[in-house]
């Protein structure tokens, strides 16, 4: 074979929550040097998620002559029982099963000079495993290949542009975190001085077991795609509903994606602990707004509702489970004070969330959906 100078290349293609629309020019350019595309073969339960990524082929891709190549999904540990240990060697399991299988792929398929691809949803820097099942690639030494990865649109952006709603409110920070981590926590909530997280990789919808009167949700599943469902308002008075609404989904599509934000109502808080103190005060408004993909079927009860118009990969072993935290620069302080890492700027993660190395993101969010698989 001829020597091109040329080097083996793997793009990981950040594709955003699943809208072809949603896909960014620099994907779009990316996608069409693909000599090869690579895609991880979920099985026909997952046959919308197929469907979503070739419409996205159809759409961006224009050159001729490209070739996709299935890889089987290795099976995977995802036993509910498994202790914070178990799931991180079972997820270790599963990342040197897929770099195992992707090697001989790339080996196989992709020629020395050629351009393979993934198709990566969301974004592939954000709760997403590609990045490190690359690294367990090059260290297995059988296929030598350079990585270019292209950023995309997240789910979790994806949410908030769908309900119409700020991720941050001003000078306060924004965490982004697995539900197992929430589950974890010695009482049910968020914790003191995070008034909102962003909940990924929920199994269920463990937010429904928190009785915190002041809490909020943003709800969405299928963001960006025409199954998208939404729903938001007073946790207490949504909950069992986006629980029957998952299961429902789940059994329609026999799958589900979804990610959420909790938001913590200070004013209601405090009127709450006035009330155990003996305050009297008034009933809080109720409100609920559901809406379909097309804005149908709108079911609005009681006064006050909120707008609600309208979590993927598994995790990597380092930082596996790990929150994320979104800090607004200049806003230091002003929710943490008196507590350890004060000073230190940004990004600082609040006592009693049980972190190991949190990340800290200034100014934009770089990931991906939260699938449930």
């Amino acid at each position: 074979m001829r020597d091109t100078g040329r080097v083996r290349e793997l793009l990981l293609i950040g594709v955003g929550p699943g809208h072809p629309d949603q896909v960014t020019v620099q994907a779009v350019r990316a996608l069409n040097r693909a000599d090869v595309f690579f895609l991880m073969d979920k099985g026909d339960d997952k046959s919308g998620l197929n469907a979503a990524r070739d419409e996205i082929l159809r759409q961006h891709v224009t050159r001729a002559g490209y070739r996709v190549v299935d890889i089987p999904e290795p099976e995977r540990d995802r036993s509910q029982a498994l202790t914070a240990a178990g799931y991180q060697g079972a997820v270790s399991d599963w990342h040197a099963a897929r770099a195992e299988l992707i090697a001989a792929a790339l080996g196989a398929e992709l020629g020395p000079d050629g351009v393979g691809a993934f198709l990566v949803w969301g974004d592939p820097s954000v709760y997403d495993s590609m990045l490190r099942i690359v690294d367990r690639v090059r260290a297995l030494g059988t296929v030598s290949f350079e990585c270019t990865v292209i950023p995309g649109v997240t789910s979790v952006q994806a949410l908030a542009a769908a309900h119409r709603i700020p991720l941050n409110r001003v000078g306060e920070p924004i965490h982004i975190t697995p539900a197992r981590r929430l589950a974890e926590l010695p009482e049910p909530g968020l914790p003191d001085g995070l008034d909102s997280a962003v909940v990924m990789l929920d199994r269920g919808f463990t937010a429904a077991g928190f009785d915190e009167p002041g809490l909020s949700v943003f709800w969405g599943a299928y963001l960006g795609t025409a199954d998208e469902v939404l729903i938001s308002g007073r946790l207490a008075e949504v909950a069992v509903q986006i629980t029957a609404a998952r299961a429902r989904l789940r059994e329609q599509h026999g799958w589900i994606m979804d990610t959420y934000l909790l938001r913590r109502d200070r004013e209601l808080r405090a009127v709450t602990a006035g009330t155990a103190r003996g305050t009297s005060v008034g009933e809080p408004p109720e409100g609920v707004v559901v809406l379909d993909a097309a804005g149908a079927e709108g079911v609005v009860e009681g006064p006050g509702a909120g707008r609600g118009i309208q979590g993927r990969e598994g995790l990597g072993v380092e930082g596996v489970d790990e929150p994320a935290v979104v800090d607004v620069s200049g806003g230091d302080d002003l929710l943490l004070a008196g507590r350890a890492g004060d000073g230190t700027g940004g990004g600082v993660v609040p006592a009693g969330f049980p972190v190991g190395v949190a990340v800290r993101v200034v100014a934009e969010l770089c990931e991906h959906p939260g699938w449930d698989r």
